[in-house]
């Protein structure tokens, strides 16, 4: 069984995520605020994102935006977080992004420093089986860098980019998971990615590539009794590897996971981490067909008892 990535697609601390999450806003009393900056001037409209410090992959716990002046104000539970910052045309570092504790009550102040790009990734979005064909017009984009820089991007309505990047670096792009959904699309794994140079100056040219998806997974997520689960990440290949599939849960747990035909399981992303954590899950075997609608339950039995080991 292969292993899976989980929340933006299984970004680890050693790399950066593969697509967008959505975030509510909470009225809790802790507040984490300061300024999104660039060379100590703010940096307006930048989406700022607060990140679990302690999960294995990169999940998103709240966020907002900074104002006009680059001032933001994020409320959010009490925990161990990490803070990071994007907008259009400026470059992010996750490895560097400021980490802390929120205590209960508490209102922390840090400031989000952003980097001024200096060069350009230019590309398309094309279709696996014909690239003469672009694809997913108006994509949300995320690129990273092999030194956990990043920066986002959006496709134009014929699935064009120009994503502003740093130079003298090694980056990759990576279409947001919403986005390659609503298209139909499948994208590839981050295995299977190619890697642009701007060693030589702006990239031109750059390649990304997607597969449509000519089958569909779908079903609930429940526990041994058959109650729902919402919330809960999904991802799967029919191919074996190649091009991933992700889902998520709704709210009376069901999922519908687009896919490419063939056979693999189906996998609970982040099961360590709520809500997956209160329950037992093991991989759902499938074989699906080009063209078919496959029913398929996932189960996941509820914990009653955990395992700590105890140092002497």
């Amino acid at each position: 069984m292969r292993a899976r990535r989980g929340g933006w697609r299984g970004a680890t601390k050693e790399n950066i995520p593969r697509g967008s999450s959505t975030v509510r806003a909470h009225p809790y009393p802790q507040i984490v605020q300061g300024v999104v900056r660039n060379n100590g001037a703010g940096v307006s409209n930048a989406l700022v994102a607060l990140l679990d410090a302690n999960a294995a992959n990169f999940r998103v716990i709240a966020g907002g935006r900074s104002d006009g002046l680059g001032n933001f104000s994020v409320q959010a539970p009490p925990g161990s977080y990490q803070i990071i910052a994007s907008k259009l045309g400026y470059i992010g570092d996750f490895v560097h992004a400021p980490k802390f504790a929120l205590a209960a009550n508490a209102t922390l102040t840090t400031n989000i420093d952003l980097a001024t790009a200096s060069s350009l990734l230019n590309g398309a979005l094309l279709d696996s089986a014909n690239p003469a064909i672009r694809v997913m017009p108006c994509a949300q984009l995320l690129a990273f860098s092999s030194n956990s820089l990043f920066a986002i991007g959006i496709a134009d309505t014929n699935g064009n980019f120009s994503i502003p990047v740093t130079a003298n670096n090694v980056w990759t792009v990576r279409p947001a998971d919403q986005s390659a959904i609503a298209a139909g699309y499948l994208t590839l794994d981050p295995a299977f990615e190619s890697h642009f140079e701007t060693f030589d100056g702006p990239v031109t040219g750059a390649a990304i590539f997607a597969r449509r998806a000519t089958a569909l997974l779908y079903g609930h997520v429940i526990d041994n009794h058959g109650d729902p689960i919402p919330g809960i990440s999904l991802t799967a290949s029919g191919d074996g590897g190649l091009y991933d599939e992700a889902a998520v849960s709704d709210g009376s747990g069901a999922y519908a996971m687009a896919m490419d035909p063939g056979g693999d399981f189906v996998q609970v992303a982040n099961a360590t981490e709520p809500p997956a954590s209160s329950f037992l899950f093991g991989g759902a075997r499938f074989f699906v067909d080009d063209g078919q609608a496959l029913p398929l339950d996932i189960v996941g039995n509820i914990a009653t008892a955990r395992f700590e080991h105890l140092l002497p």
